[in-house]
């Protein structure tokens, strides 16, 4: 669900205390636009997690006009954070919908990309873009602007399950994963 060849990842952690969300935001605007423009790069994003690097983090999901008998109760899946460009960077195609986006900012309503597994368990045979869940019953809603090819997450050998990606661009964590994509050697 992902490539390996030609990309590189390197990791920053930016303290708390010295970056609040606003500084972490600029930093990472302006390394993706430094390392965009580096000749060989076709590609650059950020994650929270890395593939077949997620610990044990899950969040309770509430989706909306569903059928799922579990869903008023809530189900725990799987997240991670990532910034626009995320799929380019690691060959996750989507099959639906768009990717992040600059506007999908701090001020926008919140969305969500998720994988096809995810649509299918709760929309099956229906269409997921549009549709709303949240991360607390009484929480906010986050609408579905994207479906992902289902790829592995916590090992090489398990099935398709459902996985949320959440935008970087709508609350920056303090630890990121830089991914870069190039035409050759990483390394160079």
């Amino acid at each position: 669900g992902f490539r390996s060849d030609h990309l590189m990842m390197a990791s920053v952690r930016l303290p708390e205390e010295r970056y609040d969300k606003g500084k972490r935001s600029a930093f990472y605007t302006d390394v993706l636009e430094r390392v965009r423009s580096l000749p060989g790069v076709q590609a650059v994003s950020t994650a929270e997690h890395t593939p077949l690097g997620y610990n044990n983090e899950t969040e309770q999901v509430f989706p909306e006009a569903t059928t799922a008998p579990d869903a008023e109760q809530g189900v725990r899946f799987f997240f991670n954070t990532v910034s626009p460009g995320f799929f380019r960077a690691i060959g996750t195609p989507l099959l639906a919908g768009r990717d992040f986006s600059a506007r999908d900012d701090s001020t926008a309503p919140r969305v969500a990309i998720v994988s096809r597994a995810f649509a299918e368990r709760f929309w099956s045979g229906e269409s997921a873009i549009g549709r709303r869940f949240r991360f607390a019953k009484d929480g906010p809603t986050l609408a579905i602007v994207g479906i992902a090819k289902d790829a592995q997450y916590m090992n090489l050998g398990e099935v398709p399950r459902p996985f949320i990606y959440l935008s970087t661009t709508q609350g920056y964590p303090t630890r990121l994963t830089l991914f870069v994509h190039t035409t050759g050697d990483p390394e160079g």
